[in-house]
């Protein structure tokens, strides 16, 4: 009678003399490296984990892994910044975990801020005078809601776009400093 193999099996006898070479091994170890750096920086936003256990927890991972590259280390942080969000715990994680100075993005954040403030100023001033002139509605209780705008949101996206170069800027100028 025929033997009935397994998919297993069968997989297993195809590919019994494959390889993989130095490269596939160290591109799947930076894989699983980034998974594995990912899982701690999600409990460092969880609030799980302490700057100070983050590195120490990083420290055997970067020894498991051997993956010294601090770019990916940065680059797994930077990929979790926000301009709408809350970022003072990447700046706080740059500066206590790893002794690197978080000036230039924060700046970049505070300058993208005050951007879309003035944008939604001006949108809301505009908004103003037109209802004043048009319709005679004018006084202190005219709230515009700028977001209703049909330009607001061209407007902050070409905003957004200006910035996001700005930051990559930021971050290549953090990897270099890293680096050396």
């Amino acid at each position: 009678m025929a033997e009935i193999k397994s998919t297993l099996e069968l997989v297993m006898e195809r590919t019994r003399n494959l390889t993989q070479t130095e490269e596939e091994k160290r591109e799947q170890a930076v894989a699983e490296f980034k998974k594995s750096l990912s899982g701690l920086l999600q409990k460092l936003l969880d609030g799980t984990l302490t700057p100070d256990r983050f590195r120490e927890d990083l420290h055997r991972l970067q020894e498991n892994a051997q993956v010294t590259d601090g770019g990916i280390i940065l680059g797994e942080i930077c990929k979790r910044l926000d301009f709408e969000g809350d970022n003072t715990w990447a700046m706080n994680l740059l500066r206590e975990a790893f002794d690197v100075s978080p000036q230039g993005l924060a700046a970049v954040f505070a300058e993208y801020q005050e951007a879309v403030h003035d944008l939604a100023r001006n949108k809301s001033d505009e908004i103003k005078k037109d209802l004043s002139e048009k319709r005679g509605i004018c006084g202190p209780a005219v709230v515009p809601n700028v977001v209703a705008d049909p330009n607001w949101a061209g407007a902050k996206q070409a905003i957004h776009d200006r910035f996001a170069s700005i930051l990559a800027q930021e971050i290549n100028k953090l990897k270099a400093a890293w680096a050396s």
